[in-house]
């Protein structure tokens, strides 16, 4: 029984992904991954991967939006990660973190109280810090960009 009703949840939750992606005219069917409840969007070289995260110990459904954006350097990774954090101070609503050697830009909320319109917003925000710090950072620190599937 509750396991219906977590299903039945979760394809509303990805109804309002897809109504999102829909009114910024990307087709979802093309941005959906082989696993339920993950979107692919790439422009270039930029990526943006959208998760819907079911998680059994507070009933809840998280929506991710993330951005893969460089490998750690190395060679000064105090410095890079001291950036990141001085950078999380100055964006609104989404923050860099570090996972398994690689540097992503993210949001995560739950999605019970999102409309299409706020994943919408959530998706321009982290494309667009993700095509300037991209940028910035692997060409400041001479670092790579993370090339992962999602």
């Amino acid at each position: 029984m509750l396991l219906n009703f977590i299903m039945e949840l979760n394809k509303e939750f990805s109804a309002r992904v897809e109504e999102a992606l829909k009114m910024a005219g990307i087709d979802p069917i093309q941005c959906r991954s082989e696993a339920e409840g993950q979107w692919n969007l790439k422009k270039d070289d930029l990526e943006v991967w959208i998760d819907l995260l079911p998680i059994e110990q507070n009933d809840r459904t998280y929506l991710q939006v993330m951005s893969p954006i460089a490998l750690v350097p190395s060679n000064n990774p105090l410095a890079f990660m001291g950036e990141l954090l001085e950078i999380n101070y100055q964006i609104i609503d989404a923050s860099f973190c570090v996972f398994e050697g690689g540097a992503y830009l993210k949001i995560m909320r739950e999605i019970e109280n999102l409309d299409a319109e706020d994943v919408l917003l959530a998706i321009n925000r982290i494309g667009y810090y993700a095509s300037i710090m991209e940028k910035e950072l692997t060409e400041k620190y001479k670092v790579e960009k993370i090339q992962l599937q999602h």
